[in-house]
């Protein structure tokens, strides 16, 4: 007859303690579940502090399912562009692209104020306020990544159309340029636009009070990128006298 011998008091705990962590693990997964379905907004920030941006994305997406809002639908747009979730960026971007009202030129300006608060008249800062260029950008690279280039080449050309914001420059075809798609139609079009953006800026009176470093940082790089070497040494020079007042 083969007798069990009696657990020893080291397997005793290790199993105690693993029970607990099994039902503390459940009772907390479920508390989570709960909070997700009561309070998506709570989860969504909470996971923002984790850097979890897909499950900020799903849990702002609950948000805006409730309270369809252009700034609820910025929230998941934004979580996704930091995840880099190329096929949840397409479908919110343009979804807001196609919001009426001017809503995406409203939500562009107010994040974009608060970049520039948040830069405390840095000028070296301000670079990163460009949400406009921000957004588009990793639209044009989702679409190219996702295989939609037809598509990604008629949003650059209604981009680059028309009269240039010297205060929100596109860098889109730069993302045309990391695909392996920089040349043709792409390269025209970016071709006009920095002539364009070129001329409009040269052209601006002395006293003008528009923010230019991100005029000058454009024309450094798309200069550059385009050969035209003195050119962009030129406005180089002027982008680090800007940085420096």
């Amino acid at each position: 007859m083969d007798i069990k011998r009696p657990p020893t008091m080291t397997q005793i705990v290790v199993k105690t303690a693993l029970a607990t962590f099994i039902i503390a693990f459940a009772t907390f997964s479920y508390g989570l579940f709960i909070l997700g379905y009561i309070s998506p907004i709570t989860m969504a920030k909470f996971t923002d502090t984790l850097g979890a941006s897909n499950a900020s994305g799903m849990y702002y997406e609950r948000v805006f399912a409730r309270d369809r809002t252009p700034k609820n639908l910025y929230l998941v747009l934004n979580s996704y562009i930091v995840a880099q979730n190329h096929r949840k960026i397409l479908t919110f971007a343009e979804e807001l692209f196609e919001w009426p009202d001017g809503a995406y030129e409203d939500i562009v300006a107010e994040v974009n104020l608060a970049g520039r608060a948040g830069a405390s008249n840095k000028s070296e800062l301000l670079l990163w306020s460009n949400e406009d260029n921000r957004i588009k950008s990793t639209y044009a690279a989702a679409c190219l990544f996702t295989g939609r280039d037809t598509v990604a080449l008629a949003r650059l050309g209604e981009w680059l159309a028309g009269i240039p914001d010297l205060q929100q420059p596109n860098h889109a075809y730069f993302a045309f340029v990391a695909a392996g798609q920089g040349e043709g139609k792409a390269r025209e079009l970016f071709e006009t636009y920095v002539t364009n953006f070129t001329t409009d800026f040269d052209g601006l009176p002395g006293d003008t009070t528009i923010e230019k470093v991100f005029a000058l940082e454009f024309l450094r790089d798309a200069h550059a990128y385009l050969g035209d070497i003195q050119v962009a040494e030129h406005y180089h020079a002027l982008l680090l006298a800007e940085l420096i007042k």
